[in-house]
């Protein structure tokens, strides 16, 4: 049975998601949106896990892979922030049960920042001195960057994380992932040489 890996950088209103089945030559993306939340925190968690158990039906997911932010908390959070930041990979781990308990098995798997960027990005350090809230601008940056150079022309840093963490969780299943993304790396390179080549 071929793969099919959905990634979420699931957030309260803006989560970008990425997807990938087993012999594509593409991974597909998109933002999913939704209004302040207020204090309508179940509202909104049963709304996103709605929207997600539809997602991962229509994809016939088999892999669902989220940004583990559980303990990325600081002191700036508001309580609604960290009920969604905990509740949204709940919601996940109960789409993932119910599909696999109706006979569509999907894995669920939590992926740390620092794992996810190690692969799709490289050793990245933190300069001295530089802010957090800067820092992690770079980061959000650096990952856009990243999936232009891959062919991915996205412009959300939402869909560019979610790409990651796709690209991460591919990577776990099929090791010769990174090597067909390499050859569309070069293809995608010299289709951008050529077209200032023929453009100058």
């Amino acid at each position: 049975m071929a793969y099919s890996v959905l990634a979420l950088d699931q957030a309260m209103q803006n989560t970008g998601w990425a997807h990938y089945r087993e012999g594509d030559r593409l991974p597909t993306w998109g933002l999913h949106t939704l209004p302040p939340w207020g204090d309508n925190e179940g509202k909104y968690l049963w709304e996103w896990m709605s929207w997600l158990g539809e997602k991962c039906d229509d994809l016939g997911v088999t892999h669902l892979f989220v940004e583990d932010t559980r303990f990325s908390h600081g002191h700036e959070e508001t309580l609604t922030q960290m009920i969604a930041s905990i509740g949204l990979i709940g919601q996940a781990a109960v789409v993932a049960h119910l599909m696999t308990k109706r006979g569509s098995p999907v894995e669920l798997q939590s992926v740390s920042p620092l794992d996810w960027r190690r692969l799709f990005l490289g050793a990245l350090k933190k300069p001295e001195g530089m802010s957090k809230p800067l820092w992690r601008k770079e980061l959000k940056d650096a990952a856009v960057a990243q999936c232009h150079k891959r062919g991915w022309l996205i412009e959300s840093n939402d869909i560019a994380d979610a790409l990651g963490i796709m690209t991460f969780g591919v990577c776990t299943i099929d090791p010769t992932f990174q090597n067909l993304q390499g050859r569309l790396f070069r293809e995608a390179e010299k289709q951008h040489d050529d077209f200032v080549r023929l453009n100058k």
